[in-house]
């Protein structure tokens, strides 16, 4: 009985490592998510957009990552690799839309679809 459950604890110690390690590697990757300040500066030229209209822009980026709470409670009813091609798409397309619009390949969208678009975008790093 004991040794049940020493084994029980030893695979609850090695989850635990597995997500730690799985989590740092979801952080290394999400550098984009950190770097709205290197991009604003191109958002507030390419678009015209106001200092104002920036901030709502970053808090529309903080709020995507607040609400990615619910991302992770929905780990739990959606396979792994379901919930990574999700996360996966919704960044391609969020991040592939901005670029589109910063390089001047795509007319430039509405202000109230580029703050879904950058709330959608960090969103995707908590799937």
């Amino acid at each position: 009985m004991a040794d049940a459950a020493i084994m029980g604890v030893e695979k609850l110690e090695r989850a635990r490592w597995a997500g730690m390690v799985a989590s740092s590697w979801v952080q290394a990757a999400l550098g984009v998510l950190y770097c709205f300040g290197l991009y604003a500066p191109m958002l507030k030229q390419v678009l015209g957009y106001n200092q104002a209209q920036l901030n709502i822009l970053g808090f529309a980026k903080d709020f995507g990552a607040y609400v990615g709470i619910v991302a992770g409670l929905a780990v739990n009813t959606i396979p792994v690799w379901g919930f990574l091609a999700l996360g996966s798409m919704q960044s391609l397309v969020g991040y592939g839309v901005l670029w589109l619009v910063l390089s001047g390949r795509i007319a430039p969208p509405p202000y109230w679809l580029v703050r879904r678009i950058t709330c959608a975008c960090s969103v995707s790093f908590c799937i």
